[in-house]
């Protein structure tokens, strides 16, 4: 991987260059063989931008009109730190090689400045959870205003920082104490730490009251190391964008159909397993009901068999009594009950309503017929105009056998 840092037209720094070069310079060597650019360059503009994230592109252009790339950085919810650059150095840039990768210049700077250039571990990425709130840094430690003066040639950049936001970033020549102030007015700043790698400068600057801080690490400029942590603060045109909004989109639409897939095998799975228990369920269902039937078949068959010969055996045969009672009586009386026991034959004739004359001994003659009811006791029963006749048989005598003769 390639590094350059695009300060000027007539001033960029090339990783392993013995000097300085210009743009055209630049553009005019083969990089073919120099695999990754990773190009970072002095953006033309540095603002912020209130925006969400779907109104962000919009806004973007909206408030920086005209042929530009930007890149954006989230600082607060929809604060959002842009830089623009002007596409067409962005655009010849791009065709040095085939993996250009161009980032802001103040970005890396910033990163460097807040201590940021290394990748923390995981015990210091978890720090805040494990310390006390009395033990954290204070907010003031962050949110101090900082301005970097890094010296190219005959040329200052000039980066001012206030809390985590990139406020202005000029490239001045001349008096550098002059540019300082007017960076400073420019910004609203009032006594801010200046950080700079040159000693003869940060004695000039404090000899006319600046706080100055000498920045110590590898390189010649300051944010230089740090071009690698910033790859994601790509410059991106209108196009750029576009591709990027359209593959989150696709992203997007393939996680909900992903997710959707996923609960169609789920709801699927589901119905099919209920269905499987319902099936499983109609099959037992079906077993036991006819387990039950069987068993209730058999049952009634053993009730049939025992308790229908218990029946007949002890069964009083009283269907020829009936029979020949029914046709014995007179059509003036009907039939209510007849009964066979131990006490022998016994039925309840009843008297129609508005019948013809009747008595008593017209019953007995008619019954004279009869071969059960013949000889048949009969007794009178009322019940308010309802006139009953029971008639009552007794049971038969056994026969008295023979005395045998002397």
């Amino acid at each position: 991987m390639k590094k350059l840092i695009i300060i000027s037209a007539s001033h960029v720094w090339v990783e392993g260059a013995p000097r300085l070069m210009t743009v055209d310079e630049v553009l005019a060597q083969s990089w073919a063989k120099a695999g990754t650019l990773l190009i970072a360059v002095t953006p033309s503009e540095v603002g912020r931008v209130l925006a969400t994230v779907r109104t962000l592109d919009s806004a973007v252009t909206q408030q920086y009109p005209g042929e530009n790339s930007y890149s954006t950085l989230l600082l607060e919810p929809n604060v959002y730190q842009v830089y623009v650059a002007p596409d067409e150095l962005l655009n010849r840039l791009r065709k040095l090689g085939r993996d250009v990768r161009i980032v802001p210049f103040p970005a890396a700077v910033l990163t460097e400045v807040l201590g940021e250039t290394r990748e923390k571990s995981f015990i210091e990425k978890t720090q805040i959870f494990l310390s006390a709130p009395s033990l954290r840094a204070p907010a003031d430690a962050v949110a101090k205003e900082l301005v970097v003066i890094d010296t190219v040639g005959d040329q200052f950049l000039i980066t001012a920082i206030r809390h985590r936001e990139v406020v202005a970033v000029r490239v001045a020549q001349g008096d550098v104490v002059t540019e300082l102030q007017r960076t400073l007015a420019g910004t609203r700043m009032e006594s801010p730490t200046v950080i700079c790698r040159d000693e003869e400068l940060s004695l000039d600057l404090r000899a006319v009251g600046f706080v100055v801080e000498l920045a110590t690490g590898p390189g010649d400029l300051i944010g230089a190391s740090a071009l690698k942590l910033v790859e994601g603060q790509r410059f991106l045109n209108q196009f750029e964008v576009a591709q990027r909004r359209a593959v989150q989109s696709r992203r997007k639409a393939l996680s909900f159909l992903m997710v959707s897939v996923v609960l169609c095998v789920v709801m699927a799975s589901g119905w099919l397993f209920f269905r499987a228990r319902e099936a499983v369920a109609r099959t037992e269902s079906a077993r036991l009901t006819a387990l039950k039937d069987e068993q209730i078949a058999t049952l009634i068959g053993l009730n049939q068999e025992r308790y229908g010969s218990l029946a007949r055996a002890q069964s009083l045969q009283i269907r020829e009594e009936l029979f020949d009672l029914s046709i014995s009586l007179p059509p003036q009386v009907v039939l209510l009950s007849v009964r066979k026991d131990e006490q022998g034959l016994s039925a309840v004739v009843e008297r129609r309503p508005q019948a013809a004359p009747f008595s008593r001994d017209d019953l007995r003659i008619a019954l004279s017929t009869s071969p059960a009811f013949a000889r048949a006791e009969i007794s009178e029963e009322y019940e308010g105009h309802i006139i009953r006749y029971l008639l009552k048989v007794p049971p038969a005598a056994l026969p008295v056998p023979p005395t045998p003769s002397k």
